[in-house]
C-alpha cells in the first residue's frame, strides 16, 4: 500500500491550498467535493494507491505514466476503483507487439469526487 507525494500548491476561490493534506485540495467552489492527485513511484508494476482522504462515492480518476522516451509506448491501467483508492498496472508495449510489465515508470493521477 502507498500514498503519493505532491509537491503543489492549488489556487481556488482566492484560497490556496498546499500539501498539508498530503495531495487532497478541497474545492469550495464546487460544494461538497475534493480533488486529490499524486505522483506514484511504486517500483512494482501493479499495485495499489490509497487516497488521503476517502470519498463518499467512488471518484473519478485518471492518470498518465512519466517517461522520456520517444520510441516506446507505456500505460497505465485503473481498476477497483473505490472511495479510498484504486488498484494499478504499468505496461509496456515492446516491438513486435509484446506487451511486459513497466517495473519502474512512474505515473501522475488525479482523482475527482464527493465528500
Amino acid at each position: 500500500m502507498s500514498t503519493s507525494n505532491i509537491i503543489a500548491d492549488v489556487i481556488f476561490s482566492n484560497s490556496v491550498y498546499t500539501n498539508s493534506l498530503n495531495g487532497a485540495f478541497p474545492v469550495s467552489s464546487l460544494s461538497g467535493s475534493l480533488i486529490q492527485s499524486g505522483v506514484e513511484t511504486q517500483n512494482t508494476s501493479v499495485g495499489l494507491v490509497t487516497f488521503p482522504i476517502p470519498y463518499l462515492s467512488i471518484p473519478i480518476v485518471v492518470a498518465t505514466i512519466n517517461s522520456n522516451s520517444t520510441t516506446q509506448l507505456f500505460q497505465v491501467q485503473l481498476s477497483s476503483i473505490t472511495t479510498t483508492g484504486f488498484n494499478f498496472t504499468k505496461l509496456l508495449l515492446e516491438t513486435g507487439g509484446t506487451i511486459v510489465s513497466a517495473n519502474t515508470e512512474t505515473f501522475n493521477w488525479i482523482a475527482i469526487g464527493s465528500v
